[in-house]
């Protein structure tokens, strides 16, 4: 696993080797964007791909002998911010259908 020594994270240090000098964040979103965007790269490059990857990867490698039972907790980031979903999931969505959310008369009005 990264560490705080080295400022990257697992999945920035795998990013980087697959496409070098290129950010997994595109078009000014971060961690924190709370709009949405299609995610830019190939499908397989996103933080959710790459955990399942790395959880299916975990559990081959995994040294199991039967007597010993093996409890996994694979986290995924999502559905949380940065919303940067694959533009196949974007398609499966009918805008026509979607009515805006606004909670009340507050902040999220104006967004």
């Amino acid at each position: 696993m990264g560490t705080e020594d080295d400022g990257f994270d697992d999945y920035d240090k795998w990013f980087t080797k697959k496409l070098p000098n290129t950010c997994p964040f595109h078009d000014g979103m971060n961690w924190n964007t709370w709009w949405s965007l299609p995610y830019k790269y190939d499908e397989n490059l996103h933080f959710t791909a790459w955990t399942g990857m790395e959880t299916v990867k975990y559990i081959d490698e995994w040294n199991f002998d039967g007597d010993k039972p093996l409890f996994l907790k694979s986290s995924f980031l999502k559905p949380h911010s940065p919303y940067d979903p694959p533009q196949r999931n974007i398609d499966q969505v009918d805008p026509e259908k979607i009515k805006p959310f606004i909670k009340s008369n507050t902040w999220d009005v104006n967004y």
